[in-house]
């Protein structure tokens, strides 16, 4: 029986948009920010559209939400946990905060199923591997107090003195 991760139900174009992702050290394909990368891989938007379907098929590229896909390793597993794609998914300014922020800094030992996000231009949710990531619209004004999570490059999340604050005013959050 093939497995997931099997590499017989794709060609040589799927195989460079693996090692171009590794090349480039991406773990994360957010279309349409990426998509100049992969349109120079495969000649052009529609061989990337037909490579990535397959890719999904085959079970390399697992689907987050519409345009966002995560590469697995070469191990064929999936290294990513939501709280490190929310920078990636996030295109404006945010703030990780909650529930989420308390347990990270070592408050809590509580499981959040739900990571509270702050942002001028909140999106639509998305769920990965279990857990929720719940927009909520804040002033730009109101993103202080946070920092770069380190396992992720680009999710900021909110130090461990705002995170309790949001968590007192909302109690929901954490």
């Amino acid at each position: 029986m093939e497995s997931r991760t099997s590499s017989r139900s794709f060609g040589p174009v799927e195989l460079s948009i693996l090692s171009e992702a590794d090349r480039h050290q991406r773990t994360v394909l957010v279309l349409p920010d990426d998509a100049h990368l992969l349109d120079e891989v495969t000649g052009g938007r529609h061989q990337t559209e037909t490579s990535l379907r397959a890719l999904v098929k085959a079970g390399w590229l697992v689907r987050v939400r519409r345009g966002t896909f995560v590469v697995r390793t070469r191990a064929g597993t999936l290294d990513r946990g939501a709280l490190t794609l929310v920078g990636d998914i996030t295109h404006h300014r945010h703030l990780v905060t909650g529930g989420a922020a308390l347990v990270r800094a070592g408050m809590s030992d509580q499981s959040f199923r739900t990571i509270i996000v702050m942002t001028a231009t909140p999106p639509r949710a998305w769920s990965w591997l279990g857990e929720t990531v719940r927009y909520i619209k804040a002033r730009e004004d109101a993103l202080w107090g946070g920092r770069l999570y380190a396992d992720s490059g680009s999710t900021r999340i909110a130090r461990p003195t705002r995170a309790l604050l949001d968590s007192l005013v909302h109690p929901r959050w954490g």
